[in-house]
């Protein structure tokens, strides 16, 4: 009994370890034309950091991303940008900042799939307190690793559905618009040649309307 609730107790504690080592937070958010959006989080040395955005909607599918240093230093520059990601390792402690800018664009907004997650280093978050139960290290540590193998296979599970979702959305809206575009340009033939029909007619009418006029002044 000792030694299967030392196993739980690591067990639980490394479950809890890998929920900690992982923050991630993703959104869907309308940049306004000619403006700016920013988002600011406070890293320290170690953690890693992976940026991913989509353009869904606007546009030609085009916006700036920056990803700037407490220095104001620049490590993420994508210009034009309709979706891609990065990866950063923190060096020093401080507020990052992150900025979606649809400036260049005077008219259009654009709605933007933003996701970021940040792995903090492994000194500040596997700290494992010293186990009583020594029979069951072992087996403790066995089921540890694997634990943490399972959650790290589902978090970049979850991140490529995520990615995907994003994609959907995004040619979703392509095929909405095109085939608006296509319902309407093809009512504007319909009423083109509705029109040219109608004008052949009365001219025709009118030809034949003129010679009788001929024929009975003759």
């Amino acid at each position: 009994n000792m030694e299967v609730g030392g196993l739980l107790l690591v067990v639980l504690f490394s479950l809890i370890w890998t929920c900690c080592s992982f923050q991630h937070v993703s959104f869907t958010i309308e940049v306004r034309a000619n403006t700016r959006e920013y988002f600011y989080e406070t890293l320290g040395p170690g953690d890693v950091v992976r940026m991913d955005w989509q353009v869904i909607k606007g546009g030609d599918f085009d916006i700036d991303f920056f990803f700037t240093e407490p220095d104001y230093t620049m490590r993420v520059v994508e210009l034009r940008s309709s979706g891609s990601f990065a990866v950063v390792s923190i060096n020093e402690h401080g507020e990052y900042e992150f900025c979606l800018d649809n400036k260049f664009s005077k008219m259009t907004d654009k709605l933007v799939f933003f996701s970021v997650e940040v792995e903090t280093s492994e000194e500040k978050t596997s700290e494992t307190p010293p186990s009583p139960f020594t029979e069951a290290n072992l087996t403790a540590e066995i089921a540890r690793s694997r634990l943490v193998g399972i959650s790290e296979s589902l978090h970049k599970v979850y991140l490529q559905q995520e990615f995907f979702r994003a994609q959907e959305a995004r040619q979703r809206y392509v095929l909405e618009r095109n085939n608006s575009r296509v319902l309407w340009w093809s009512l504007l033939e319909c009423a083109v040649l509705v029109a040219a029909s109608v004008v052949q007619v009365m001219v025709i009418r009118r030809l034949f309307r003129t010679r009788r006029k001929d024929r009975i002044q003759t």
